[in-house]
């Protein structure tokens, strides 16, 4: 997109997201500024992000980015948009930096079966109530799924926060 990038990844390790942000982050920081001639940082704020509940709506996630540029008014079809994996799940344009999801290739048993199950899947339009929890699940940094699947995400972040020590600020002296 023109002010932004939406990625959908799974990742192989808990750190795995927050170390290619920052080195992404570091490198292309520093290749816009020596472009540019200028310092500091070149990011508005900080990436958005939500976990989701890959079995219900990671196609469904996938048609969202995909379908992103149509949104907008920038193409009148996915596979105009230059920038977009819908070349690659759609149309069967190889790309390198796409791995297929077990669950995109659990769309048919060929690349052509799964190219033209998934155009089918992405001609039928997102309802629009769908379109906005997908927004505001990422805008507020909140789980995609049913309950379960939120409470699950819950409790692995409360376990995880109370394994971390609390720092404790000694009492200043007088």
């Amino acid at each position: 997109m023109t002010n932004h990038v939406h990625l959908l990844v799974t990742p192989a390790h808990e750190d795995t997201l927050a170390r290619v942000f920052k080195s992404l982050n570091l490198r292309y920081v520093r290749h816009i500024n020596a472009r540019e001639n200028r310092t500091g940082t070149i990011w508005e704020g900080r990436h958005r992000a939500a976990l989701i509940d890959s079995d219900a709506y990671f196609l469904t996630c996938l048609r969202y980015i995909e379908l992103n540029p149509m949104r907008a008014g920038i193409v009148a079809d996915p596979g105009e948009y230059p920038w977009s994996s819908y070349a690659w799940h759609g149309d069967g344009i190889h790309d390198e930096l796409i791995t297929d999801h077990p669950l995109y290739l659990s769309l048919g048993p060929r690349d052509a079966d799964r190219q033209r199950v998934y155009r089918d899947m992405v001609r039928s339009a997102l309802p629009d109530d769908l379109v906005k929890s997908i927004r505001s699940a990422t805008h507020a940094g909140t789980p995609l799924g049913d309950n379960r699947f939120a409470a699950r995400v819950s409790r692995a972040s409360t376990a995880r926060k109370d394994a971390r020590p609390r720092l404790v600020h000694p009492e200043p002296s007088r």
